[in-house]
């Protein structure tokens, strides 16, 4: 189990390039739980106080509006860390549910924050990891502020890329697990009433779209194009 933990921890954004001693620390100061699907891990208006890389499975992230409308925001999958919330003294604004069976190296606030103190690494990766989480995050909710369905859709897909990861994008091409439905939830918006301009982004051949998949064929193309309509 220390080994599964050790090589969750070594490959994660927050903790690349770290003293490999104070990587072991980690390891075992830390706890694997297992979770099976459609278990909530982090549930909206509670407190959290431990950060999570998951390290096998799958999570999604939701809000729950005050007309109780689950608004799915985006996907953690493994390596991908989550919890940001217990680094504040408020309750968690969303909720973090499996969605198979899923495994989570949860470490405590107070065990990363000496981490952060005993190694320069591990604190400059938290910085820059919640300084990207606060970039994404505010790029969703200005999404939202847009009233044109194009440009919509498309800042959101770009944010599904970039929201909770920091790691370096493979290549130009990018298939995202993320269906048509989810989609229109993401913006407020039946699945019929965006076909229209997800045909738009097929014809310009910005977008492809499979069984529960959306395909980027040229990232750097599609944000050049949302950049110019927007």
């Amino acid at each position: 189990m220390d080994y599964v933990k050790h090589s969750v921890l070594s490959q994660s954004c927050l903790f690349i390039g770290a003293k490999s001693e104070n990587v072991l620390l980690l390891s075992k100061n830390s706890y694997l739980e297992h979770f099976e699907k459609d278990t909530e891990v982090v549930r909206q208006g509670e407190k959290n106080s431990d950060i999570g890389i998951l390290a096998d499975g799958e999570l999604e992230i939701n809000y729950k509006t005050h007309q109780e409308q689950v608004l799915p925001i985006a996907k953690i999958r493994p390596l991908e860390w989550f919890g940001e919330n217990a680094f504040s003294i408020n309750n968690s604004l969303v909720s973090a549910k499996t969605t198979e069976n899923s495994s989570v190296v949860f470490i405590s606030k107070s065990v990363l924050f000496e981490a952060m103190a005993a190694d320069e690494v591990i604190m400059n990766n938290v910085m820059m990891c919640l300084s990207d989480r606060v970039s994404s995050i505010s790029r969703f909710a200005l999404s939202y502020i847009d009233n044109d369905t194009l440009s919509k859709i498309g800042k959101h897909i770009l944010n599904q890329v970039e929201m909770f990861s920091s790691n370096e994008l493979p290549s130009e091409c990018i298939e995202l697990r993320l269906t048509k439905a989810h989609l229109a939830a993401l913006i407020g918006q039946t699945r019929q009433s965006i076909i229209p301009y997800l045909n738009k982004y097929t014809e310009l051949d910005l977008l492809s779209f499979g069984y529960g998949t959306i395909k980027i064929n040229n990232i750097n193309k599609l944000r050049a194009y949302i950049g110019d309509i927007c």
